[in-house]
């Protein structure tokens, strides 16, 4: 979709592998995640990236996965007044337990990890570091994520949605803005073998996969999970509301 079309929308939609591609409208700029190594590592994030980098003219610029697509007819160009934005799925639970290994839990995240990921392990002291310098000491980034480990949790399931333009780039720059700053400080140079060897080397000495997640923790895409945290973050931060477009098996 050309950006002066639909109110100057364009939709990028990430895959892996060829037949995922579904050339079914012309709304769609597809994504080959392969065209960056650091795919394994940072999942759909490689397009955010290359959004960020490469998209000069777009107003709104949705995002979405081949299995979760977001299309033209989905847009609601009112929903964006006085700041708001569309997102493809949220979880929501007030009801907490204390894992054995310190992490609160919501029982509806069972087979989904970013709820806890950030605050475990050693990423939780680089990503307080990260924000205090950035946004400063007690930033809301950090308040928030205090109030919802103690309350409540509210995830924007698999970072697909429409954001205007300025929020868009501004949400990349706090995303990304941290994964430089984890790449600087470990000396990665953005390799895919010290990436590799940096996650790999950290979950050996700092986690132990619960039982019940055996064979189902992807480890190496570690930020992809931070990731997604920190785009549910960026919403609830700094937009106002968000509506939630109706999923796949949804619509009519």
């Amino acid at each position: 979709m050309k950006s002066d079309e639909k109110g100057g929308l364009s939709i990028y939609c990430c895959y892996h592998m060829d037949d995922q591609v579904k050339n079914d409208d012309d709304s769609t700029i597809w994504f080959d995640a392969r065209r960056n190594p650091l795919n394994v590592f940072l999942s759909e994030f490689v397009m955010f990236h290359h959004i960020w980098k490469n998209d000069k003219d777009s107003k709104f610029i949705g995002t979405c996965h081949y299995r979760r697509r977001i299309r033209k007819e989905d847009f609601d160009q009112a929903a964006f007044a006085d700041g708001g934005c569309q997102v493809y799925k949220v979880l929501e639970s007030k009801y907490r337990t204390r894992l054995p290994w310190g992490g609160r839990y919501s029982y509806d995240l069972k087979n989904y990890c970013s709820n806890w990921v950030l605050n475990q392990f050693w990423i939780w002291k680089d990503y307080l570091e990260y924000t205090t310098k950035k946004y400063g000491k007690d930033n809301q980034y950090l308040n928030l994520d205090e109030n919802l480990r103690n309350n409540r949790f509210e995830f924007i399931q698999f970072s697909c949605g429409i954001l205007d333009r300025e929020h868009f780039m501004d949400m990349c720059d706090y995303i990304f803005g941290f994964l430089d700053f984890i790449d600087k400080k470990y000396k990665l140079g953005y390799s895919y073998e010290k990436y590799e060897k940096f996650i790999d080397d950290k979950f050996t000495k700092d986690y132990i996969e619960p039982q019940h997640l055996k064979g189902w923790f992807h480890h190496k895409r570690f930020f992809g999970y931070i990731f997604e945290k920190m785009y549910s973050f960026y919403i609830m931060v700094n937009l106002p509301r968000y509506t939630e477009i109706k999923k796949d098996d949804q619509k009519q």
